[in-house]
């Protein structure tokens, strides 16, 4: 399984389904406008997103990590 990445030092390179969490919930979710912090748009104009809903997260995402795989059988 993968380690938290911390949101303010790196985010998922493109959009898809991560696991995050604002440091009190946990959340499927999708960075919408995410890329390395060095070509990312600026951060209003990055938002997360509820995968299942599409609604905006209204909070701090801190930490994010990419989703296991899943079972073979």
């Amino acid at each position: 399984m993968s380690e938290w990445i911390p949101a303010d030092k790196e985010l998922p390179g493109n959009p898809r389904c991560v696991l995050a969490t604002d440091m009190e919930a946990h959340y499927i979710a999708v960075c919408e406008g995410a890329g390395d912090l060095a070509n990312q748009p600026p951060s209003d104009k990055r938002k997360w997103v509820e995968a299942f809903t599409g609604e905006e997260i209204d909070s701090v995402i801190t930490h994010w990590m990419e989703l296991p795989d899943m079972p073979n059988e």
